[in-house]
């Protein structure tokens, strides 16, 4: 019995010294932890928020459980800020700019002054720009250009200002007003005026144009007016708006003559017997025909010049012989060659122009040639004179030479009548093989080569016609159409 107590009571003294060595384990275990902290496990730990005890990681347990660490809630996250001081900025002191003269950037001074001056090359400042990538912009000190700078009526500018200022401009001089340096490169402003530009037509008076002095030398042309100013400048430098490279011309006196007007009704100036046709209908109708006179009659065809034919006055004639018409087709007018073509079997006669017949612009359009004795023209039996009755000039003159007004008057209605009329020399070829002599207004006095059916080149001289409103005569034997033939039988040599 004793023995069993004894049993009992060693049973109850070890279950009490395990329970004290848990305790002490368990005590142990927590005096890890420092005061105020927890030991715990990580999943505890965050669900409560707590961090490291001292923000270092210690272990306060290691038992079968999972791995716990000591936490405490009073250690507060520190959160880095970044406070931006701003630095001191260092500023140069700068020169100031003269009396009369501003602080200003190139484009601010442009759009100030329009053309300016720099009073010094050295930079009195700088102009803030919106990004610290971009570099500040230099200011000078500039002024606006002094007015004696340049001459007259011209400005100080580059030249792109001038083309927007004025459009049409001219540089006064060639020399810079004042220059502009921008980086190694040098910009120079000059001394520009509007350009004028004036209508030819205004400039000179009724009768005279606006000639460049060689070419009115070459029609032996004289002055309007000595004294006048030119009437206008012609560029001869391929550089525009280079002083000095324009050549004036000058309001020069052009020389009056009849004008031919196309008409579809033969006028009635034919002498009794003469009936006034071409020479196709002529030789229709009387297969044998004879011409009254040399005189063109009129014209027949369209209502312009493009297509006209001249009219003679003719006749029933005779048997026409060899000695005195040559066979149809041997002596005609090549309008390809703009000359006569062809032979003439009568001893003494060669094939020459008898008729031609111009548009408005001077070409050749129509032509007739006839065969006619060689040698010097007859002296002129009806010499040139002014015919007051009709206020145009008549009369003949010798070969080369035609008759034309020399001085002239204009009635109320602004047309012009002759006071005074002479023999001229008209446009032709001289020894020297240059052409000179004068061409009705408009017309120049220009060389012509005309090619031969042998393959030899000719040279001549030839001019337009234009026209020019003259008082109308009355119709009889010597009246406008015998003035026409006068000038025609005088310009070209005809019979």
């Amino acid at each position: 019995m004793q023995q069993q107590t004894t049993s009992g009571n060693g049973r109850w003294i070890l279950i009490i010294v395990v329970l004290v060595m848990l305790a002490c384990i368990a005590g142990a275990g927590a005096a890890d932890c420092a005061s105020g902290c927890t030991c715990l496990s990580p999943a505890d730990a965050g669900t409560r928020g707590l961090t490291y005890c001292g923000g270092t990681v210690t272990a306060c347990s290691d038992n079968a459980r999972a791995a716990m660490y000591c936490y405490g809630s009073g250690i507060a996250l520190v959160t880095p800020r970044i406070t931006l001081v701003p630095l001191p900025v260092t500023t140069t002191a700068v020169p100031a700019c003269p009396a009369g003269c501003e602080c200003l950037t190139d484009a601010v001074a442009t759009n100030r002054y329009g053309s300016y001056t720099r009073c010094s090359a050295n930079i009195c400042g700088y102009e803030p720009v919106l990004t610290h990538v971009a570099d500040p912009i230099p200011k000078y000190c500039v002024k606006k250009p002094d007015a004696g700078t340049c001459p007259g009526d011209c400005e100080c500018m580059m030249e792109s200002a001038a083309a927007d200022k004025f459009g049409s401009y001219e540089q006064c001089n060639s020399n810079p007003c004042y220059s502009v340096v921008t980086g190694s490169a040098t910009v120079n402003a000059y001394c520009f005026r509007q350009a004028a530009v004036l209508p030819v037509a205004a400039l000179c008076p009724s009768g005279c144009a606006c000639l460049l002095e060689e070419v009115a030398s070459g029609q032996r042309l004289d002055r309007c007016d000595p004294n006048a100013a030119p009437c206008a400048y012609k560029p001869q430098s391929p550089v525009a708006n280079i002083p000095g490279s324009e050549k004036p011309l000058y309001c020069y006196r052009m020389p009056e003559i009849p004008t031919l007007t196309p008409t579809a009704t033969p006028v009635p100036v034919c002498p009794d017997g003469c009936s006034c046709m071409s020479e196709a209908t002529a030789k229709d109708r009387f297969e044998t025909y004879s011409r009254c006179s040399e005189t063109v009659c009129g014209t027949e065809g369209a209502s312009s010049l493009t297509h006209m034919i001249p009219q003679y006055c003719f006749r029933q004639g005779t048997a026409v012989t060899t000695t005195t018409v040559p066979p149809a087709g041997s002596c005609t007018y090549d309008l390809q060659k703009n000359a006569c073509s062809g032979s003439c079997q009568a001893t003494g006669e060669i094939c020459r122009v008898n008729t031609l017949i111009r548009d408005t612009s001077g070409a050749i359009i129509a032509g007739e040639c006839h065969c006619k004795a060689g040698g010097e023209e007859p002296a002129p039996s009806d010499p040139c004179a002014c015919d007051p009755t009709w206020g145009g000039c008549t009369g003949t003159c010798a070969e080369g030479q035609t008759c034309w007004m020399t001085d002239t008057t204009a009635d109320a209605s602004g047309k012009l009548s002759c006071t005074t009329c002479a023999c001229t020399q008209i446009c032709t070829l001289g020894a020297d093989n240059t052409c000179s002599g004068a061409c009705p207004a408009g017309g120049t006095c220009t060389a012509t080569v005309i090619t031969g059916d042998d393959g030899t080149e000719n040279a001549g001289c030839s001019c337009g016609l234009s026209s020019t409103a003259v008082a109308p005569k009355p119709e009889d034997d010597g009246g406008v159409i015998g003035s026409i033939g006068n000038f025609f039988r005088s310009l070209f040599g005809w019979k």
